[in-house]
């Protein structure tokens, strides 16, 4: 399951990944990747994990950097001050822990 958060910012982002999480869990799908541009997502993540003892960890973290092209693509649902002061987009992977 992919869920891209696009420009979205706090407190957006965390509200759309917590939906995203919580319906991760109903759903048949072993991983989760979320993409964000908000640094203090993986924060959130762990936190709202850990704040409801989930069965869910973190596989991995991969950063990339954001490309003329995403800011294009969110030109007509964001205004640049959502963006201008980032850098990377984070791609968050969580996966069901076994039991």
């Amino acid at each position: 399951m992919d869920v891209n958060l696009q420009a979205y910012r706090c407190p957006d982002a965390t509200s759309l990944m917590r939906r995203s999480i919580d319906l991760f869990l109903k759903d048949e799908s072993q991983s989760l990747t979320i993409q964000s541009i908000e640094p203090s997502l993986v924060r959130n993540i762990k936190g709202y994990i850990e704040s409801l003892s989930l069965a869910l960890s973190i596989k991995s973290e991969t950063y990339t950097d954001i490309t003329d092209e995403d800011k294009l693509s969110w030109e007509d649902s964001f205004d640049e001050e959502d963006y201008e002061d980032v850098t990377q987009i984070t791609s968050i992977t969580i996966i069901k822990s076994s039991t």
